[in-house]
């Protein structure tokens, strides 16, 4: 960058602290705007000292507090939430957490709301300007631009700042877990979860479910945010696919976390709209146009997180669901069966005898040898072998409880499926503890 370009930025810099300082009120609005547009056009050409930063953070902090002047408010608001994106080593962030500003943010979403759509022009043009510079940097930038809509032109001022304010927390929430329990400590779960109901509209609810996702990454602690799984159950029956992309990610972390949090997703009732979500799941899979398709992991990943490391009676609970049938067909799918593989194995070695009946009798057996002999990882077909083997054991128990005429019922399922075949070519493996482990399933059941 030229030097003349470089004494132009310091101008604008300068004249932007000058008039955040006075005490006319348009002239602060504007340096908010001239902020704002200085973190979108030379942010990462010539990013702000942590001088500057620290400068200007105190008086943004105070015009958030301007309940009287929502304009100044929103565009406070705005300059605060692009220092947070544009945070290089997290440096900014760390300066908007000593300077205060998670209380002082947090406030905001339950700040007064108003029916005042305003003059939004400057609104508009901020938010298609970093837009547009979004599209000429790396992926790290591009995603900071994904939180805004096209459809900004119908949200109040309130509902502006409240956009806004939720980038800001969220963004701070998802450095680490230390941050993220610094965020919830000052209270943000309560005036969150309020955004949660059927007046909100899908743009601020986007946000809104896309800050608690960030809330629930890594594994918080079960108090901490047991009071977001029963709104976040509801959410998930939302037809906006942003908002069910959100919630879903904010489900799919808080069931990674401890055994209380999974029983609780159980319990909030939100196996059967799972349900339902996979069975779109299947539908869609014969679709020329394949869309949301880490939404459709997610959905294998929730259910396989809360039977992963637990007992029979989750399992039943994803049973009683009815879950099991629209996983099978996940396994002949390139992009899913890995998670589907994960849950039915789950069932074959958590399950009782009677639960992996159930599964057989749903149709696994098939599907499982059949990924046998496709170009899978090592570990996809030892989990396979050894589900196989779980499901011959309940078939050799039957047997000897003399219920099949001493036949393994399993074992001849396996042989029609052209299982046993598939078992013998996997013999030839090059992984030593897969060869030894067909080898040892053959001379068990034939």
């Amino acid at each position: 960058m030229s030097e003349i370009k470089l004494q132009q930025i310091e101008e604008l810099k300068a004249e932007a602290i000058a008039n955040l300082e006075s005490n006319d009120d348009e002239l602060q609005i504007g340096a908010c705007s001239q902020l704002s547009r200085f973190f979108i056009g030379f942010g990462g050409i010539n990013p702000p000292s942590e001088g500057f930063i620290s400068g200007i953070v105190p008086r943004l902090l105070e015009f958030l507090d301007r309940d009287d002047y929502p304009k100044l408010q929103l565009a406070a608001t705005r300059a605060i939430a692009y220092i947070s994106l544009e945070s290089s080593d997290n440096i900014h962030i760390n300066i908007l957490i000593e300077q205060g500003a998670v209380p002082t943010v947090v406030s905001l979403l339950s700040s007064p709301t108003d029916e005042h759509h305003g003059e939004l022009e400057d609104e508009l043009n901020l938010h298609y300007e970093y837009y547009r510079y979004s599209l000429q940097v790396d992926d790290t930038e591009k995603r900071c631009a994904q939180w805004k809509t096209p459809v900004l032109i119908s949200q109040s001022l309130s509902e502006l700042k409240l956009l806004h304010a939720l980038v800001v927390l969220g963004t701070i929430a998802s450095v680490s877990a230390k941050y993220r329990d610094f965020v919830l400590s000052h209270g943000v779960l309560m005036p969150l979860l309020e955004q949660f109901n059927d007046k909100t509209n899908l743009t601020i609810m986007g946000q809104a479910t896309e800050t608690l996702s960030k809330l629930c990454l890594r594994k918080p602690q079960f108090e901490q945010v047991k009071s977001a799984i029963l709104p976040l159950a509801h959410v998930i029956h939302t037809d906006d696919q942003i908002v069910l992309k959100h919630a879903c990610e904010a489900l799919f972390h808080l069931t990674c976390g401890e055994m209380d949090m999974k029983q609780a997703v159980i319990d909030a009732g939100a196996f059967p709209r799972l349900f339902e979500l996979l069975l779109s799941v299947k539908k869609s899979l014969s679709s020329v146009v394949r869309r949301y398709r880490k939404s459709y992991i997610l959905y294998v990943r929730i259910v396989d997180n809360i039977i992963s490391y637990v007992d029979d009676t989750q399992i039943q609970a994803v049973i009683e669901a009815g879950i099991i049938s629209p996983l099978l067909p996940l396994l002949q799918d390139a992009d899913l069966f890995n998670a589907a593989a994960e849950v039915i194995y789950n069932v074959t070695t958590k399950g009782t005898n009677e639960q992996i009946r159930f599964l057989v009798h749903e149709g696994c057996i098939e599907p499982m040898c059949d990924l046998l002999v496709k170009p899978n990882e090592a570990h996809v077909i030892k989990i396979y072998l050894e589900g196989l083997e779980n499901i011959l054991k309940v078939g050799e128990a039957e047997k000897n409880q003399g219920n099949t005429e001493d036949v393994n019922v399993f074992a001849q399922m396996i042989v029609d499926a052209r299982g046993l075949e598939k078992i013998k070519n996997v013999q030839t493996h090059d992984n030593s503890k897969i060869r030894e482990q067909a080898e040892k399933i053959l001379e068990t059941y034939w």
